[in-house]
Formats: structure tokens, C-alpha cells, sequence
């Protein structure tokens, strides 16, 4: 048909010119999927550069337990271990942890004869989370007995995050069966958190969550991370992307059910309600009735707090709750002094550390030299001439009775 109109148009004087000329095409298919091919080519050299440059990253910037415990399904997260029946408790053997979970240095769990062995409980404040071990008051209460010529073992078992409802349990569970002959409790700043959470429970229940657990956070991120370190980055460097929760990945923080932490007019309103005190009161006393029956000394400590300091997570950092943290605190303090009174126990009364506001980094921890002054402070009324628990235990008695 063509050929015909080309000889009908040639006559016309036209040419085979003035027709356009088919191309040969390739099939659409081989077509697209050059394109597609192509295009995903640098595409994937990039993912590439990219994935290997996130690992070379994250080893020169990580240690290989967090790498760890950010791919693994692990119930050790970092310096935390989960327990049965506490929210977390210390990993053995890791961050200054000896093999029994305790901060500081190994000791036996079966006391030595002739030794007395001192427990000196509490949260972040006794385990001292910004001074070294050495530093923190249970060490430097041993050497301060140590140079009195006194055979003692200070042994720290403070917990960061903990409040008395845990510390009752862990006394119960962990610290008498190591046959304590003194017990030291400094405690009070934590308790204000369960006390001033809405939807107030006696057991606390309302501020702790009974789901957490340390093994299943983030669980389908740390299955991607373990393919993607690239993914790994994009989630977590500097805030919390992709659906991924660093307060999930901090025991401390994981563990507190945030559904019910109140406003700066609510911590104020549920702070004011006396029937808040109940628990910490029944704490202090079930603590001395379990130390008396166990045939075990106990001393409180009252809490130094400076509450314009505050730093935490917990609470909203608004300086108009500072007040009525500062006079929870301090009715914390007057609980002690009323169940130790009442039941002829000793109280040492660190409280008036708060008074040198240069001893502290924010509202409850304290320097290096903050707990040079608290160790200084228990050690005095241990060793008391007349009242002393080891007043007799000096250097011509080095057998560890008590009076």
C-alpha cells in the first residue's frame, strides 16, 4: 500500500522525503528495565557507602556493649539486669560491679570471722553516680573505720532509680543473707516521685509499669539493627526516630509508668495529701522490725536535697513545683526522725548537707567531697563514745563484737 502512494505521489512531485521514516524500537520491556537498572545501580553504591561508613562509625564511637545490647534481645542493659520481683537490679561484673552485683570491689558473700560487715542502702545518691567508686560515701566510710583500726567491710548497695518499696524487698531478699551487722539507709529524694504520680496506689503500682521488660524493648528495631547499622543511626543519633524509644532502653526510666505523671499544678495538689505518706512511713518501720528480728543494727540517714537543682526525667523541671518537692523531701525526713525516735534508732543527719550548696552537681548527687562529708558524718555516729555501735570495736578490739 505504501509503495502505491509513493508511485501515485512521486507523479504529484513528491518524494519518498516527505514521508517520515519508522525507527526500529525495542521491546517496552528490555526498555524499562534499563532504566529501572540503571537508576538503581548508584542508588545502591550509595546504600552501600553508606551502610559501611555507619559501621566503621558506630565502632569508633561505641564499645561493643552497646553495640551489644542495641542488636541483641539481651536482660542486661548496660549497667541494669532484670530481676523476677525488683523492677532491675545491678549487672555483675560490669562498670565498676563486682561478681555479686554490688558496686565496688569483690567481696565474699560468707562474712569472715572477726569482720564486721556494714550495708550502706539507697539509690544513685549512695551509689554514686558521678564520683568514682573510691569516692563514693560507702568506700570512704571504710577507710575512715579502717584508720581507727576497726576490721570492717562497707559494702555499697545503693541502686539508681530505686525508691523504699524496692529497697524493702532488696534488704529482705539480698542484703540479710549476707549477715550485715550494721545496715545504713539513705533514702527520701525518689520517694517524692511515687508520691507526687496521679492515681496514687499504696503499693505504688501506679508508678511503676508491670509490663517492662528489659528483654523485649525495641524488639523488631534491634532485629533491623542487626541487618542495618545505617538504620541504627538514622533511629537514634541525638533523638529518637523511626518509632525507636531510648527511655525504654534505660531500666531507670523504662520502668516508670509516664501515663501518670502530673502536671506542675497536680505534683502540687497530690503532694499536699498527707495519706501519701503512709507507704514510706510503713517502710521505715517494716525496715527496723526485719533488721531488729534478724539480729542486725539499723541507722536512717536524712535526705540532703537542694530542690532548684533538679534534674531529672521523672518530673517536669518547672521551677514552681521546687517548693513542694523541697517540703516533701523534708517530710520524708521528719518520717525517719519520728520512727527512729520511737523506736530508739539512730539517725544521722546528713539533711544539713543541703546547707552548702557547693557540695552538690544537681538536687541530690553530690561531689566527690560532698560524700566525704556524709562518709565523715555516719562514721561519727558509729563510732560515738557513749552511744556508738562501734564504740568498743576500736584499735585494742579487733573482733567485730557489737556493744
Amino acid at each position: 500500500m505504501r509503495n502505491r502512494r509513493l508511485v501515485r505521489d512521486v507523479g504529484r512531485g513528491l518524494t519518498s522525503d516527505h514521508y517520515p521514516q519508522e525507527s526500529p524500537r525495542l521491546p517496552r520491556s528490555l526498555s524499562r528495565s534499563r532504566v529501572i537498572l540503571f537508576s538503581c545501580i548508584p542508588l545502591l553504591c550509595m546504600l552501600i557507602l553508606a551502610e559501611t561508613g555507619a559501621r566503621i562509625a558506630i565502632r569508633l564511637r561505641w564499645g561493643p556493649e552497646k553495640i551489644r545490647s542495641m542488636t541483641s534481645h539481651s536482660s542486661i542493659h548496660g549497667q541494669f539486669m532484670g530481676h523476677p520481683y525488683l523492677p532491675y537490679v545491678l549487672a555483675p561484673n560490669v562498670y565498676g560491679h563486682n561478681a555479686l552485683g554490688f558496686r565496688g570491689k569483690p567481696f565474699e558473700p560468707e562474712k569472715p570471722k572477726g569482720l564486721i560487715r556494714i550495708v550502706c542502702m539507697g539509690s544513685s545518691s549512695t551509689y554514686g553516680v558521678y564520683v568514682s567508686s573510691d569516692d563514693a560515701y560507702p568506700s570512704q566510710l571504710e577507710k575512715l573505720l579502717r584508720q581507727e583500726g576497726i576490721q570492717v567491710e562497707v559494702i555499697n548497695a545503693g541502686v539508681p532509680g530505686w525508691v523504699s518499696t524496692e529497697n524493702l524487698l532488696y534488704l529482705q531478699l539480698c542484703i540479710l543473707p549476707l549477715k550485715p551487722d550494721i545496715v545504713v539507709v539513705y533514702e527520701g529524694r525518689n520517694e517524692v516521685f511515687p508520691q507526687a504520680f496521679n492515681g496514687y496506689k499504696p503499693d505504688y503500682s501506679h508508678y511503676r509499669r508491670g509490663d517492662y521488660n528489659m528483654a523485649r524493648s525495641n524488639y523488631l528495631h534491634k532485629c533491623l539493627f542487626r541487618i542495618s547499622n545505617l538504620l541504627m543511626i538514622l533511629a537514634t543519633y541525638r533523638e529518637d526516630r523511626l518509632g525507636w524509644s531510648s527511655v525504654e532502653e534505660n531500666p531507670v526510666y523504662g520502668c516508670i509508668d509516664f501515663r501518670n505523671r502530673p502536671s506542675s499544678s497536680q505534683v502540687m495538689a497530690n503532694l499536699d495529701d498527707p495519706a501519701r505518706n503512709d507507704t514510706y512511713r510503713g517502710v521505715v518501720q517494716r525496715m527496723i522490725s526485719i533488721c531488729r528480728g534478724a539480729h542486725c543494727k539499723i541507722v536512717f540517714c536524712t535526705f540532703a536535697c537542694r530542690a532548684e537543682k533538679l534534674a531529672t526525667g521523672n518530673l517536669e523541671n518547672d521551677p514552681a513545683i521546687y517548693e513542694a518537692l523541697q517540703a516533701q523531701v523534708e517530710e520524708n525526713n521528719a518520717i525517719v526522725r519520728e520512727e527512729c525516735a520511737r523506736n530508739s534508732v539512730f539517725v544521722v543527719e546528713t539533711a544539713s548537707l543541703a546547707e552548702e550548696a557547693d557540695l552538690f552537681i544537681d538536687d541530690c548527687h553530690m561531689s566527690a567531697h560532698g560524700h566525704a562529708k556524709q562518709a565523715r558524718m555516719v562514721f561519727n555516729v558509729l563510732i560515738d563514745e557513749e552511744n556508738g555501735f562501734l564504740a568498743s570495736s576500736g584499735k585494742d578490739n579487733k573482733t567485730g563484737a557489737q556493744p
